[in-house]
């Protein structure tokens, strides 16, 4: 239905003024929300967009399932993975995560906490993020991009979506450059072994000899 109305709209002159005032409003809602893709939108792309078709949206693979250290840090019981859809913003990577991965989630301040838990329902999101921040096989732009997409792909609420994205990528760089520099020291943040003591933390584990991998 929506097809034909688009043809109709496209056969008929005396629907083009109308139909570029809604490409109009359409660019400048993708242009506000996902500026880095809206160069590379076709002509049916942005009427797509106008008539409000839904995107095709990534992939994720697996349940997020988790251990605990004693401070608060997890560690994956089983691998994660997410993979970009058509309708994500392009030359974004597909992510797999390791089994044995420790992260502390979603980096949220304590005093957010009420308002941001970390363990909301962008965790997925954030774990992800969280590991291309430390492998750094991307840039961090695409990096924060990916966070942005997959909460998205995860329906989390627009404002939520925005004020973790923005908060990310504007004070980030002290993690990424942490992280590089960590990782040049020679360590290493995927578990060989688990613990089997919940009162252990993470820095006393991490400096067990043969845990890691």
């Amino acid at each position: 239905m929506i097809v034909m109305a688009r043809r109709a709209l496209l056969r008929s002159g005396l629907a083009l003024p109308f139909l570029s005032a809604l490409l109009g409003r359409a660019a400048a809602a993708v242009a506000d929300d996902q500026p880095e893709v809206l160069s590379t939108l076709g002509k049916n792309e942005w009427i797509d967009k106008a008539l409000s078709l839904p995107p095709a949206r990534g992939t994720p693979g697996a349940t997020l399932q988790t251990g605990r250290f004693r401070d608060p840090f997890y560690f994956l019981t089983s691998p994660i993975s997410w993979r970009p859809g058509p309708g994500d913003p392009p030359g974004l990577p597909q992510v797999i995560v390791p089994k044995g991965f420790v992260t502390d989630l979603a980096s949220i301040p304590e005093k957010l906490f009420s308002f941001l838990r970390p363990d909301g329902d962008y965790v997925y999101a954030a774990v992800l993020h969280d590991y291309l921040y430390w492998e750094q096989t991307t840039d961090r732009d695409t990096a924060d991009i990916v966070l942005r997409t997959v909460m998205r792909d995860f329906e989390v609420a627009p404002m939520t979506v925005k004020a973790i994205y923005l908060g990310v990528h504007l004070a980030g760089n002290a993690a990424w450059l942490g992280n590089g520099a960590a990782r040049k020291r020679g360590e290493k943040r995927v578990l060989r072994e688990f613990p089997t003591d919940p009162r252990t933390t993470w820095g006393e584990w991490k400096l067990k000899p043969n845990v890691l991998t």
